[in-house]
């Protein structure tokens, strides 16, 4: 291959734009995960990111894909690995910040809008697999739903205080949860490692229930007062 060549493709367009669309997302997937701050900001530009794609893709329709990694072509800048690890971040960012306490709630939610989300995509984008685009949207749709739950102004909001009666942790997924008993009621709170290693059993521990406005309620641990 000749000098001239290697210049040429170096400076490809396809492969430039290939490469700012995986360091933008490199960059966001990076923010999201260890330092999530300003927070809003930070999860609102990974949102941004797919949808800025998908706009881009329906004002320029040649050179975008989204396929399975075995069936990209060379030629065509394939969205599966971007939106896959971006959406993937998220979805890991939400689930350590909420715990949901009712998963068919959370899944009445998500499922319709994953559904959603992979049909515009399957529709916008030229070069698009059904199930790939699926395999995105439901990890887009989960961390998208319960952010917007957030948002909003809460619909009801309950305390429990309890002591601790009992805590364990599990690998996969990392997580660390204590029990405690208020009244006949048991709450299963997931927590982070340094207050899971603070709490000691038979400590009095509060916990807060907020009913989002999308109807999805989280737990998570308060000061008592």
């Amino acid at each position: 291959m000749s000098l001239t060549s290697k210049l040429s493709k170096r400076n490809d367009p396809i492969r430039l734009l290939r490469l700012a669309i995986a360091f933008i997302a490199l960059i966001l997937c990076v923010w999201v995960v260890f330092l999530p701050r300003p927070y809003y900001w930070a999860i609102g530009a990974a949102f941004a990111f797919v949808p800025a794609l998908v706009l881009g893709s329906l004002i320029e329709r040649a050179p975008f894909s989204l396929l399975d990694p075995s069936r990209s072509d060379g030629n065509t800048i394939n969205l599966f690995y971007p939106f896959f690890f971006v959406s993937g971040a998220l979805a890991w960012r939400t689930m350590a910040d909420f715990q949901t306490t009712s998963d068919l709630d959370l899944l009445r939610l998500t499922v319709p809008v994953a559904f959603f989300l992979a049909l515009l995509a399957w529709v916008v984008i030229k070069k698009t697999s059904f199930p790939a685009a699926l395999g995105f949207a439901v990890m887009y749709a989960l961390p998208l739903v319960v952010q917007i739950n957030d948002i909003g102004p809460p619909s009801g909001e309950v305390v429990f205080k309890g002591l601790i009666y009992r805590k364990y942790s599990s690998i996969k997924p990392v997580t660390y949860t204590i029990v405690i008993r208020s009244g006949s009621e048991e709450k299963h709170v997931r927590v982070s490692k340094k207050a899971y290693s603070n709490y000691s059993l038979v400590n009095p521990v509060c916990v807060k229930e907020v009913k989002g406005w999308l109807g999805i309620s989280t737990r998570f641990p308060i000061r008592c007062e």
